[in-house]
């Protein structure tokens, strides 16, 4: 199996870039993601910063969600 990307370049000169980056987004995604796991799961933090770390990870996974990104581990 084989899939082709194409582009018009110069006019889709973004829309290229940002095909040719998305490992570097995704993997962004990931490191961003395991931060907001060890903060939750492991840092001793007050109960206020707690709360705040817990709505920020489930924004996180809401907005992965609404865009169909799914799980980012």
């Amino acid at each position: 199996m084989r899939a082709v990307l194409e582009f018009q370049l110069p006019e889709e000169q973004e829309e290229f870039e940002r095909a040719a980056r998305a490992n570097v987004y995704h993997w962004a995604l990931i490191d961003l993601s395991s931060f907001l796991r060890s903060q939750v799961k492991y840092a001793d933090l007050p109960k206020e910063q707690m709360a705040v770390y817990e709505a920020i990870r489930a924004e996180f996974y809401q907005v992965l969600n609404n865009h169909n990104i799914g799980d980012v581990p």
